[in-house]
């Protein structure tokens, strides 16, 4: 008899093991396009270089999921950025990232009927939750001098990507719970140097509405950065950044519209902070079933008078982007792409945007606070 029960629990171990299915896959994308900046060095300088991606950063990934049964997966995913122009790793402007072999994403994780837990480098909360109203897609033509992307991305302050990320996303019929925390791994703090965020979403393939709430508490370094500088940030209790979010999408037709706010708040030295705030909004129109056509503007807006930082000004920028995609087939297409940006003259975020630099200024120029810029360019999916 105990022979047969050793037979028969065999036998379902062969039987799940059998069941197990699992796959692997390489996918990548390559986007490059020729721009014209008539602004290049933010004194008013022209230059026509190549674009290291423009509707999206290239980059090359490998990804893949495990049947473990009983409806539940495991998977992962690696992904490198890189530039075209010249085949260097790069593709991320954040924080330095461009040197780490899997600068996008490395994660590993488990999917099931409660929804999904992955662990690792990964998009944060406040990305996934601003994608779904961001009219250009975090459009990602650079700027000549600096490398810094046209389209405001201020409410990335902290950065798009979490390293060390915990991160659950659970999907209840249209609505989405996502809820995240990275350690910060200092010793003597929980707190310091931590990673917190939540969001929720709503998509019922017509509406789409999501709002976000995400902190970064410092790590007590006593340097931090903004767009005016460095910054001193050295109390690990009170000086987080905060960043809030909201906004919506609506498909009506061959038409998408799109709104929405972010808004950030850094805490300097002991009763000190800056903050800024972004009000964008826009519309894509599906001319026919393989020419979009995307118009999107923003409204950027930096208070740092009062923060106490030597030199630090409040700061105004406009943007406006025009963009028509023409898919050549489903993993080519060729685009073309205006953008117009200015700022206040000499206020805090000319240089931001303009790389108008205090040398460049020094030297007699007079720094120009408005730049055209032009893009063509294909990209390919594989």
């Amino acid at each position: 008899m105990k022979i047969k029960h050793i037979a028969a629990i065999a036998a379902a171990m062969v039987a799940g093991t059998a069941f197990a299915q699992s796959n692997v896959t390489l996918y990548g994308v390559i986007d490059t396009g020729l721009r014209y900046d008539t602004n290049a060095d933010g004194m008013g300088n022209k230059a026509t270089y190549i674009n290291a991606g423009t509707l999206s950063n290239s980059r090359f990934g490998i990804k893949g999921m495990e049947d473990l049964g009983g409806g539940m997966k495991a998977g992962f995913q690696l992904e490198s950025g890189f530039a075209v122009g010249n085949g260097s790793q790069d593709g991320i402007s954040f924080n330095g990232n461009a040197n780490r072999l899997f600068n996008r994403t490395a994660k590993v994780g488990l999917e099931g009927a409660f929804g999904s837990l992955y662990f690792g480098r990964q998009y944060s909360v406040l990305f996934n939750i601003m994608d779904m109203y961001e009219p250009t897609d975090f459009l990602n033509v650079q700027s000549y001098s600096d490398g810094a992307t046209v389209v405001p991305t201020n409410y990335f302050v902290d950065g798009i990507r979490v390293d060390n990320n915990i991160y659950y996303m659970g999907t209840f019929g249209p609505v989405g719970v996502h809820v995240s925390y990275a350690p910060g791994g200092v010793p003597g703090s929980n707190s310091a140097g931590a990673h917190e965020s939540i969001g929720l979403s709503y998509d019922d393939n017509v509406l789409k509405l999501g709002a976000v709430f995400n902190r970064t508490v410092s790590n007590g370094n006593g340097q931090g950065t903004a767009p005016f500088g460095t910054f001193a940030n050295s109390n690990a209790s009170t000086n987080n950044t905060d960043t809030y979010s909201l906004g919506g999408a609506y498909i009506f037709g061959p038409v998408k519209g799109m709104l929405g706010y972010a808004y950030n708040k850094v805490g300097l030295a002991t009763s000190q902070s800056w903050n800024q705030n972004t009000i964008f909004g826009g519309l894509v129109y599906s001319v026919t079933p393989v020419i979009d056509v995307t118009a999107a503007y923003y409204r950027h807006k930096l208070n740092a008078a009062s923060s106490g930082v030597v030199g630090a000004k409040d700061g105004k920028a406009d943007v406006y982007v025009l963009v028509a995609d023409y898919k050549l087939s489903k993993r080519t297409d060729l685009y073309a792409e205006y953008d117009y940006t200015r700022t206040g003259s000499k206020d805090g975020l000319q240089n931001a945007y303009f790389d108008s630099s205090s040398a460049n200024v020094l030297s007699g120029g007079s720094p120009s606070n408005s730049r055209s810029g032009v893009t063509i360019g294909v990209r390919h999916v594989f």
